[in-house]
């Protein structure tokens, strides 16, 4: 601890760790154990631990031999009792160092390993937004807000894609052009001071030029925080929760007034049960939006987290039947093993102290698609020609749920089966209740689509179909029009292909001299 602070003293640092890696098979003394907690808190330096075992394997007495690997004691056995007590003086100091999420920087050397094999972004300083806090027209409190959840993979990696034209996938065969051409046979190319913006309405397309863009946008006065009241926390629903961030907002460090304005706000909402609704614009530039400030009280800090709220036009109204039904009631049994079954399934349980924990930490679970990238990225990379990695057995158990979860839901979901027999249920034939028009003739507006449904309905013969559309090829070649030509070319083509199929003859009598031109033009080859 005093090489540490030594060692950083006068330099600038993000924070101050101590990573222990022992596998506690020595006994643990626990002298001057509150002088050395008191010390550490003093200074700011954290605490990891890295163990061959887990806490769970401790408090059950088994243990894998996996874990531990051939070389720790105890290997299969489960931890010996110089283990335990030293666990039990680790958790002491952890939960000293931070009461709240101590216990989750105590690790196993495997989760240690697959921790070193994820991708992880490059931290950055965070970007503070200030601005004013409103609450009417007389009272603004200065306050400065900080991303505490964003969504990256949306956003990030997709700006990152370009489609490029490269001769070789060498770095200096990559080229990138950008050219604008019109909607036409031969692509005309277009430069790009010709070209303005349009908006599509249904098929017509409006055009709008940068002036109008500009009149268009909603103008507000920029950046703002602006409180429109208050309402209870249990009306704003979660499920209406939307955007893709959360703001924690909070007084800057140097204003002492803003501060202590800010906390009687967050205390008076937490104790009230309360939120603030406010209008919240980022810059001049950006839309404004509505949304929640819900006061958030920790044992180091306190501040409001700002989430989006929907407006009318982002609700979609959905209508349903009713689940009021007499026919589907379950009864007290299938209601009981649906209990039974939410119960064994439940991701929270206390702890020997009779408070809840999570077992599956949602916070600490790295996105799968996002490693997934990185890695095939990385490899790609390093070794250009060989094909991508299979997917890696623990990204792939990342959204699993946990092994004890699954056991313990095992009779449940016997009894849910059993309880919920499935029946397959027969499809009633539909009664024909309205007339079916069937035709029976080639017509003139569609023939070759006419003699196309004709021949699939099978209503006629197929000889008397040919003779209809022959007859109705020589009406159109009798108009000595191009375009009665072309429709009847297109008449032949589609009466070779159906002829194929049926191993039929096309009738010499459909050819005339005066088409013959436009036949050979068409490509269409004789039978043989």
């Amino acid at each position: 601890m005093d090489l540490l602070q030594n060692e950083t003293n006068k330099k600038k640092f993000d924070r101050r760790n101590i990573a222990v890696l022992t596998d506690l098979s020595t006994e643990a003394k626990a002298d001057h154990l509150d002088v050395i907690i008191k010390n550490l808190q003093e200074a700011g330096i954290t605490l990891q631990f890295f163990l061959p075992f887990t806490m769970e394997d401790s408090e059950e007495g088994g243990g894998d031999a996996d874990r531990g690997g051939p070389g720790h004691p105890g290997a299969g056995k489960g931890p010996t009792r110089e283990q335990k007590n030293g666990l039990d003086m680790v958790k002491e100091i952890m939960q000293c160092l931070d009461e709240e999420e101590g216990l989750d920087e105590i690790y196993t050397f495997r989760k240690a390993i697959e921790q070193l094999c994820m991708f992880k972004r490059v931290e950055r300083r965070p970007m503070a937004w200030p601005c004013q806090l409103t609450i009417g027209s007389s009272l603004s409190i200065r306050i400065v807000g900080y991303k505490a959840v964003s969504l990256l993979l949306k956003e990030k990696l997709k700006k990152t894609w370009i489609t490029i034209d490269a001769q070789t996938l060498q770095k200096d065969d990559i080229k990138r052009e950008t050219v604008y051409c019109l909607d036409d046979d031969n692509e005309t190319e277009v430069q790009k001071d010709d070209i303005i913006q349009g908006f599509r309405y249904g098929s017509d397309i409006v055009p709008f030029s940068k002036v109008d863009q500009e009149q268009m946008k909603y103008k507000h006065d920029g950046k703002c925080f602006a409180v429109l009241g208050f309402t209870k926390q249990n009306l704003v629903h979660r499920h209406r929760f939307m955007g893709s961030q959360v703001i924690k907002i909070f007084a800057p460090k140097d204003d002492e007034h803003a501060g202590v304005a800010l906390s009687a706000v967050i205390r008076a909402l937490d104790e009230l049960e309360m939120v603030a609704i406010v209008r919240y614009a980022y810059d001049r530039r950006s839309n404004p939006q509505i949304g929640a400030a819900f006061p958030c009280i920790k044992r180091d800090y306190e501040c409001l987290m700002y989430v989006q709220l929907p407006f009318a036009e982002d609700l979609r109204q959905f209508t349903f039947p009713s689940l009021e039904s007499k026919k589907f009631t379950p009864s007290d049994t299938q209601l009981s093993a649906v209990d039974s079954l939410i119960d064994s399934m439940m991701l929270v349980e206390k702890d020997e102290n009779g408070d809840y924990k999570d077992m599956l930490k949602v916070h600490h679970i790295p996105n799968p698609a996002f490693q997934r990238h990185f890695q095939c990225l990385y490899h790609r990379a390093v070794s250009p020609g060989s094909p991508l990695p299979p997917l890696e057995p623990w990204l792939k158990a990342v959204l699993e749920p946990p092994e004890i979860i699954t056991e313990r839901c095992q009779a449940p979901l016997e009894e849910i089966k059993r309880k919920f027999p499935l029946v397959e249920v027969q499809k009633k034939k539909k009664l024909k209740t309205s007339f079916r028009f069937t035709f029976n003739q080639v017509g003139s507006v569609d023939p070759d689509g006419d003699f196309c449904k004709l021949i699939k309905q099978k209503s006629l013969p197929f000889g008397e179909v040919c003779q209809q559309l022959t007859h109705r090829i020589e009406q159109l070649l009798s108009n000595k029009n191009t375009n009665y030509y072309m429709k009847s070319l297109k008449c032949i083509k589609v009466f070779r292909e159906q002829s194929i199929k049926v191993n039929k003859r096309l009738p010499s009598s459909v050819f005339r001299n005066v088409f013959w031109d436009l036949l050979v033009q068409g490509m269409i080859s004789l039978f043989t």
